[in-house]
Order: C-alpha cells, then structure tokens, then sequence
C-alpha cells in the first residue's frame, strides 16, 4: 500500500460515516466534495487534512466490506480520487448539508443529503 490507497481507503471510510443512509450517490457525493477541496487546493490539496478539518457524524461506525454498496464505493473511489470520475453529483460542490451554512450557493440534493459551494 502507498500513501495514495490510504487516502483512497480513508476517503470511502469517511464517505460511508457521513452518508450509508443516502445510498451510493450520496457517498459518492461526499468524495465529490473532498475531490473539490483538494482541486481548490484547501490544505495544499491534502485529502488527510481535508477530512480531518471535517467533522464526521459517525466518527466510531464501519461499513460492512462485504455490503454491495461500499464495494461498489471502493471500486469508484480510485476514479474519483484521480479525477477520471466527472462530478455530475454535487455540481462542483465544496460542502454538504450543514445548517449553519448561510449565503453559500447550493448546487445539488442527494436523498437527504444537500451539497453548496
């Protein structure tokens, strides 16, 4: 393993904590965001920091690895990260659903999950 498949891996982790309940578009969605803020160049484009600026809403959960959906994540989850994958989810999205976001443009709506730049 280097350090990109841990970020990789990392990355899918953190995208089924924030959003199983929404399915495989909406994890799909997070890596979109983590994609976004890398490309903006947020923490020097730093997945690991990137995430770790984040706040998870179920820091101690693990996915399954024999759930069809999360396979299917960690099959798109190389795509995403190298930028083969086009975000057709979230529009470009540099954020997801957070209340306290205000003035920020929303850009897309995954299940109950929303996405703003």
């Amino acid at each position: 393993m280097i350090g990109s498949d841990f970020e990789k891996a990392c990355a899918a982790l953190y995208a089924w904590r924030e959003a199983h309940k929404e399915g495989f578009n909406g994890m799909l969605g997070v890596l979109f965001v983590l994609r976004n803020r890398a490309q903006a160049g947020w923490n020097d484009g730093n997945w690991l920091k990137i995430m770790e600026d984040m706040e998870t809403s179920e820091p101690w959960s693990f996915p399954d690895t024999r759930e069809p959906t999360f396979q299917r994540l960690l099959q798109w989850v190389d795509g995403v990260y190298d930028g083969t994958i086009e975000d057709k989810i979230t529009n470009g999205a540099l954020y997801h659903y957070n209340p306290i976001l205000a003035g920020i443009e929303r850009c897309a709506v995954v299940g109950g999950m929303t996405f703003y730049k």
